[in-house]
């Protein structure tokens, strides 16, 4: 998923700016400048005595005319052609090897090679379709240029099987002294285009190693603690003898409070939730083996009372056991009264909001109402609290 934006990011941008089609158009653009400037210096380098009329009688090989040519520093998988206003070939050359660009194939890498492929695989989907046409004779096709040439000024020709082409006229005004050829092989287009696609990939791989990198990294710091929280807390395998700690028995939930995030804040919550569970499972387990013991003792006397009444005949003693049975069921009684209000009063203190209340005002008003009994009793009820009320939470009425 953290991949999906990323590789939407790439395939835009060698749509956008690495593509076949955005490279030709910036060529083609730098070509026609420099086609431009190169017949500006061809005018200015070309002898005074040879005019328009003595271009066409030079021969083909002259060494004034070749040596114009040989001064155009251009680079390297560029052709140039020099015709006369006819279409009569005057001089041809090529580019200068010391100014080649980069290209792929002199620094080429496994990865590179393979990024290569992975370029094409990605851009075919956005390329340009074009149409393909045979392949020309490069001469004929740079000859074909002249007479638009001469009519119309520079001009920038696109062809699939020959690269790009562009002509100017040499010398200012309508009948200019000759023309200027100068083509871009493809293979140079084609190598330019992959440098700057393999660029891009290049790019694009770092940011997938960065991406999958951080991925990991917040796999292992949020993933993987939030999956040993959910298997501590499962419920159905607290029966693993690992997940329990060898000491207290209790199950183990990873620690994981000094990390100061939110898994941090639930280890610690879930924590407290398991403590507070196990104390409360303690305190009923303490509170039904003190019920037990309260209520054993009153039976046992009632067992005793019972059997020695059947083997007394006396009716005095009879009368005193009977009295040791009913203050052993009241007794019980009492007993059973006293376990369901306690196991209310637990009940509500879980269910029932707790409000703040000043203790102090409840004992006051408990001593009013026992002050009438005491006087009845001729007890002295004295109370001795301090001026400053002392505030605490719980439930008023129940603690009264």
């Amino acid at each position: 998923l953290n991949l999906i934006a990323l590789n939407s990011l790439a395939l835009g941008v060698l749509y956008l700016g690495g593509s076949q089609e955005t490279m030709l158009r910036y060529r083609g653009d730098m070509l026609l400048q420099s086609v431009t400037l190169m017949s500006e210096v061809v005018a200015v380098r070309m002898p005074d005595d040879m005019s328009a009329d003595g271009l066409a009688g030079a021969r083909p090989r002259d060494v004034r005319v070749a040596g114009i040519l040989n001064h155009l520093k251009s680079s390297a998988g560029t052709e140039l052609w020099l015709f006369d206003r006819s279409g009569r070939l005057l001089a041809r050359g090529t580019g200068d090897p010391a100014m080649a660009p980069p290209r792929s194939g002199s620094s080429a890498t496994p990865m590179m090679n393979g990024l290569g492929r992975i370029g094409d695989w990605l851009a075919a989907p956005v390329r340009a379709r074009t149409t393909a046409v045979a392949p020309r004779d490069a001469e004929q096709a740079a000859r074909d240029l002249v007479a638009p040439a001469v009519a119309q000024g520079p001009h920038l020709v696109r062809q699939t099987d020959s690269g790009l082409w562009a002509a100017a006229p040499v010398g200012a005004g309508t009948s200019p002294r000759a023309v200027l050829v100068v083509a871009v092989s493809p293979e140079l287009l084609n190598d330019l285009v992959r440098i700057e696609r393999e660029r891009v990939l290049q790019i694009f791989l770092v940011a997938v190693l960065i991406s999958v990198g951080l991925s990991l990294m917040l796999a292992r710091a949020i993933s993987a603690p939030l999956a040993d929280l959910a298997i501590a807390a499962e419920t159905e395998r607290d029966s693993r003898p690992d997940r329990h700690d060898a000491e207290t028995g209790r199950i183990r939930i990873p620690d994981l409070t000094a990390r100061p995030d939110e898994i941090g804040r639930l280890s610690e919550s879930l924590r407290g939730m398991v403590s507070a569970l196990y104390q409360r499972i303690e305190s009923n387990e303490q509170f039904a083996a003190d019920v037990a013991h309260e209520i054993k003792n009153p039976l046992t006397s009632l067992r005793c009372a019972v059997d020695t009444m059947r083997a007394t005949t006396r009716i005095d003693q009879r009368e005193r056991l009977l009295d040791v049975i009913e203050h052993d069921v009241r007794r019980l009684d009492r007993l059973v009264s006293d376990i369901s209000s306690a196991s209310r009063l637990d009940s509500d203190l879980v269910k029932e909001e707790q409000i703040g209340f000043d203790l102090l005002e409840m004992l006051r008003n408990l001593g009013q109402h026992l002050e009438p009994q005491a006087v009845k009793k001729q007890v002295a009820l004295i109370t001795d609290f301090p001026d400053q009320p002392i505030v605490v939470t719980g439930l008023e009425a129940r603690l009264a």
